[in-house]
């Protein structure tokens, strides 16, 4: 959580080795299969991104997004935020073809769920 709310104060750096610290302890406590890993590896890309290093963001979202995927299901709302991110992340990189999929991938999950 430290590592989240030095992101948003605009102290990313602060917060990548936090991160990183955190997603190696989700890793060995819950495995890496576990959807808190997938959380802590998706909350280390956004920061990633956030510090201009989206190439490195991209892979850690893509296996973000398989594990929420297979955890929790292709519906679920967290997977949802983690395909807006991977899609922010692919638009960052110039890619917004790969993007506007997953973006309305996204949308659509939230749809269903607000009803």
């Amino acid at each position: 959580m430290l590592g989240f709310s030095l992101r948003a104060l605009g102290r990313a750096a602060e917060a990548e080795p936090l991160q990183q610290r955190a997603l190696a302890i989700a890793e060995t406590a819950l495995g890496p299969d576990h959807p808190d890993t997938a959380s802590a590896l998706d909350s280390l890309a956004t920061t990633l991104w956030a510090l201009g290093r989206a190439a490195e963001a991209e892979p850690l979202q893509r296996r973000a997004l398989a594990i929420t995927e297979t955890a929790l299901g292709p519906d679920h709302p967290d997977t949802a935020t983690v395909l807006d991110n991977l899609a922010a992340t692919l638009r960052t990189l110039g890619r917004t073809a790969d993007a506007e999929p997953l973006h309305r991938q996204a949308a659509e999950i939230r749809n269903r769920h607000q009803h």
